[in-house]
């Protein structure tokens, strides 16, 4: 699967890895240069029906990474519903501040059911304004209080019927956060 920029008339591009160890690769670039903790996955990861991983290219050449969780709400009011999450996206330094990371968020959000963030609440904080400017608006902390996860606007009225409607509306406490 191929994704392409359409709105910037770049030659960015989103393409989805299917080989394991091009997984792996991408997923070591990323515990190897994130500063904060990281727990290191499971085997089971690599399954598409777990988690899928998509790779940005530029030029041909791969420049960034996102790993989505997949998993479905499920609660007696409302139907199986995808909703996608965000676990990881990685940059290589010489790419940044290029646009590729809002790119692959945006159209994560437009083709790939995206519905939510999970990001350490001090990243968060220090960048506040970039996520609201791409729909990522309210959210909770984990019981103790790191990481977060940001949830998108197109989330809310899905979220208000699930099971996390009590965590993920409390916006009071969601707001520390941020």
């Amino acid at each position: 699967m191929q994704i392409q920029n359409l709105n910037k008339h770049s030659d960015l591009r989103l393409v989805k890895v299917e080989k394991i160890k091009e997984k792996r690769k991408w997923l070591d670039r990323f515990i190897a240069s994130y500063s904060g903790g990281v727990t290191v996955p499971s085997i089971e990861i690599f399954k598409d029906q777990i988690c899928e991983f998509y790779v940005a290219t530029e030029s041909g050449k791969d420049c960034a990474y996102l790993r989505i969780l997949n998993r479905n709400i499920s609660n007696l009011s409302i139907e199986r519903t995808p909703f996608r999450t965000v676990l990881e996206a990685y940059v290589k330094p010489p790419y940044r501040k290029r646009g590729i990371l809002r790119f692959m968020l945006e159209e994560g959000v437009r083709r790939l059911q995206v519905q939510a963030i999970r990001i350490d609440a001090d990243r968060y904080e220090k960048n506040y304004r970039y996520y609201q400017s791409l729909g990522f608006t309210f959210g909770y902390r984990d019981p103790d209080g790191y990481p977060s996860t940001v949830f998108h606007e197109s989330a809310r009225t899905l979220l208000n019927k699930s099971a996390f409607a009590e965590e993920a509306s409390n916006e009071t406490d969601f707001q520390k956060v941020a």
